[in-house]
């Protein structure tokens, strides 16, 4: 048995090294360091902020509706979600979540227009200025993952409702608007 209590095992006695017998190394602690001034008392320049992107103004290939219904769906979306109980249009959604799904919507619909660069479900970035088909494609998938409970738990279930009903507005020619017009 050790001195500690453990048994040895048929090992020999081995010593732990105390602290002080350690060698220690030295580092060397770099002096503060000025902050940095331009010779002559000048202040450094800000840097120039990045162009910023212009604003297609085509629609992605596979949407059918033009770029005009999609600002129209977008600005009764904005609308809408700072109307109150008297004035509202919208009768597929249940009241309690209305402010989910008309997010769902407008963020959907901004994306479509190439005003918003993640989509509203992956929050996946495309290269171009406007999504690709396969992107929005995927993202119908998605948000209705979402709403059926198989993927995407994070995300409120009547914000994908508002995803959903708006890709598939922009694409499908026999579906309703998610929002009944004026």
């Amino acid at each position: 048995m050790s001195s500690n209590g453990w048994p040895n095992h048929g090992r020999g006695e081995h010593q732990v090294p105390r602290l002080d017998s350690v060698s220690r190394v030295s580092v060397p602690v770099p002096p503060p360091v000025a902050p940095y001034t331009v010779p002559g008392g000048a202040s450094v320049p800000p840097r120039p902020a990045a162009a910023p992107r212009p604003v297609p103004t085509g629609v992605p290939e596979v949407v059918v509706r033009t770029r005009a219904e999609l600002e129209a769906l977008r600005a009764d979306a904005e609308q809408e979600l700072a109307a109150t109980e008297e004035t509202w249009r919208m009768m597929w959604l249940d009241p309690r979540h209305r402010g989910q799904a008309l997010s769902g919507i407008l963020n959907a619909v901004r994306w479509l227009l190439g005003e918003r660069e993640p989509a509203p479900i992956s929050s996946e970035v495309d290269d171009g200025p406007l999504p690709a088909t396969r992107s929005i494609g995927r993202e119908r998938i998605h948000a209705e993952d979402r709403v059926f409970g198989r993927a995407w738990p994070e995300l409120p279930e009547w914000y994908a409702a508002g995803v959903l009903r708006a890709l598939e507005w922009s694409f499908i020619q026999e579906r309703d608007r998610p929002i009944s017009a004026q």
